[in-house]
């Protein structure tokens, strides 16, 4: 770019440049891939599984792809976080029987 930093013209080069550039490569799978590791049946992680199957209003397909990711990614956070100081297992392992407030405020 040309233009002095800052000015009208710096800007609409720079704009420019990144809609040739276009969105950065990301290797994330997209659609149903995104669905593993597999968690067992009736666990906080199957659960989350079953939210990014969500179709119906106000749920998980429904949002746009950025808020799906941001989402996904945060609840992958959650689901590898280790139970506890003592149990090193991931959250996502968590029958749902056992899980309550408290250790989703720990995670």
């Amino acid at each position: 770019m040309r233009a002095a930093l800052g000015s009208r013209e710096f800007l609409r080069q720079y704009d420019a440049a990144l809609e040739q550039l276009g969105a950065p490569p990301t290797k994330r799978p997209k659609g149903d891939k995104l669905l593993a590791p597999k968690w067992e049946p009736k666990t906080f992680g199957w659960l989350g599984v079953e939210y990014f199957k969500s179709r119906g209003e106000g749920e998980f397909l429904t949002l746009d792809e950025d808020s799906q990711t941001r989402r996904r990614n945060a609840l992958e956070l959650c689901f590898a976080y280790p139970r506890s100081d003592e149990d090193p297992d991931p959250m996502g392992n968590c029958p749902l029987k056992y899980f309550t407030a408290q250790k989703a405020k720990g995670a």
